[in-house]
């Protein structure tokens, strides 16, 4: 069957609507949406995408023209419908065949969350998660720069019994601790 084009329309039940863009919630990474289209297109599909900013645009995925009825239109028809949660969703959530849903975090699932038959909620990444894993792997990687804490320990006793022999200074030690330390490389 051909459009009012000449071109062959394209088959709705091989077709994937992608919608990245929202308002009220916060965009996933451009990766998110890369390796969404991938998996869709090895699996078949074509996949389509709609957005108004340029920001949302996921390279190498035909665009719908900016029309609001028409991208209701198309959502309705093709196969898929992955968009992040928006306004749209919430006009297409009856009437799609199979619509998900994807949440930057925990507060956008709780908070918009729809309970709906027939569409797939998906919290789509945890930023809290990552943020907590980041946060762990900088300090193992600081703790590697410290020699083990007995062996510090020692040191700084071994250094304490020498310091209570002479009867110095605060100023004095601590200018010791900070050479000892700087010595040792404890310090990048």
């Amino acid at each position: 069957m051909l459009n009012s084009l000449g071109f062959p329309a394209p088959d709705t039940e091989r077709t994937a609507l992608l919608l990245p863009e929202a308002r009220s919630v916060m965009p996933l990474g451009r990766k998110h949406w890369d390796n969404l289209a991938k998996k869709l297109r090895r699996e078949g599909f074509l996949v389509i995408q709609s957005y108004v900013r340029q920001d949302y645009k996921i390279k190498g995925v035909q665009t719908l023209p900016d029309d609001m009825a028409l991208v209701i239109a198309f959502a309705v028809s093709c196969a898929r419908v992955y968009s992040l949660r928006n306004g749209i969703c919430d006009l297409i959530k009856n009437r799609a065949r199979d619509l998900t849903v994807f949440y930057p975090n925990a507060f956008s699932y709780r908070v918009y969350h729809m309970p709906e038959h027939g569409v797939k909620n998906v919290l789509a990444r945890n930023i809290y998660g990552e943020i907590k894993r980041r946060i762990k792997r900088r300090i193992k990687t600081g703790l590697k720069k410290i020699p083990p804490i007995k062996q510090l320990i020692r040191r700084f006793t071994l250094i304490r019994e020498d310091l209570e022999d002479t009867q110095r200074g605060f100023a004095e030690i601590y200018n010791d601790m900070l050479e000892i330390i700087r010595v040792r490389g404890i310090d990048n």
